[in-house]
């Protein structure tokens, strides 16, 4: 668990703080974050935990003649692998328990994080009276609230230069499958001046309502979020969509996998003591 769980953790600590940081949010969002990753963390790597410890404990018996020495006394094959099969029925639970509702239950409580995440982060952003910002993923716009509230929106491009101003403003943020998280501001009773340097001329317009979108960088997270891992397994068989299929498919493989990996190690780490051949850990990777 250690071993691969540490891996999987490192990089969801370095994509967490990348996604902190783009949006200007607090630093102190990354350690509660990264603990509503630990439940799926945890399914990915039973599987591997499991095959690595039961290679490691009957290779460990095999090269101190322990299974020798047993099997010389009379231990039959049922006493020897009867610990093994409560074990792997143990974890068969745990697994089972931690797909089908902890790991549900944790992608909401991030969601809900982001959500307050990315309202912290707009309130430090979009600070009234605080100098212009720059828009990391679009350096072309930047923002500015004035003391009384209201929201300047300046684009450059070889276009033209834009200046828009909003009394009224919504930061949001947006997640959908498949694509990368977007930053939207909503903007109401608004009004502004285009000038173009190809007509040489400014033009006025006001508007009702627009809305800007600012893609974030796609995230390098190892476990993409869907919306089907935010369901409870009952929901997912409501609905029937291919997709809440691949999700119970997943829900269901996962802690059998860890069952069987974990009888495929045993079988790998028996051996006579003299023929040992790989290490424990090379052919788990394997």
């Amino acid at each position: 668990l250690l071993f691969y769980g540490g891996l999987l953790f490192s990089n969801e600590l370095v994509n967490f703080s990348q996604e902190i940081f783009r949006q200007g949010a607090p630093l102190r969002w990354l350690f509660p974050l990264l603990l509503t990753s630990l439940p799926y963390i945890l399914g990915m790597v039973l599987p591997m935990a499991a095959v690595l410890g039961g290679l490691l404990g009957t290779q460990a018996l095999s090269q101190s003649s322990e299974l020798v020495a047993a099997r010389g006394l009379g231990v039959g094959v049922r006493t020897i692998l009867k610990p093994w099969a409560y074990l792997a029925a143990g974890l068969v639970i745990v697994a089972y328990v931690n797909s089908h509702f902890l790991i549900p239950a944790m992608h909401r409580l991030e969601a809900s994080m982001k959500q307050r995440m990315t309202e912290e982060a707009k309130t430090n952003f979009l600070k009234p009276g605080a100098p212009p910002r720059v828009i990391p993923t679009s350096p072309e716009h930047a923002l500015w609230v004035s003391p009384e509230g209201a929201i300047h929106v300046m684009e450059a491009t070889p276009q033209g230069i834009q200046h828009l101003r909003a009394t009224r403003f919504a930061w949001v943020l947006e997640m959908t499958d498949g694509s990368p998280a977007s930053i939207v501001l909503k903007m109401n009773d608004l009004d502004g001046s285009i000038w173009s340097p190809s007509q040489h001329s400014v033009i006025h317009i006001h508007q009702a309502s627009q809305d800007l979108r600012f893609a974030l960088p796609p995230s390098k997270h190892l476990f993409q979020t869907t919306r089907g891992r935010f369901l409870q397994t009952s929901a997912l068989l409501r609905q029937g969509t291919p997709a809440a299929r691949v999700e119970i498919a997943q829900r269901i493989s996962l802690p059998l996998a860890t069952a069987a990996l974990l009888l495929l190690g045993i079988t790998l780490g028996f051996g006579h003591p003299r023929f040992q051949g790989g290490g424990a850990v090379l052919k788990s990777l394997g």
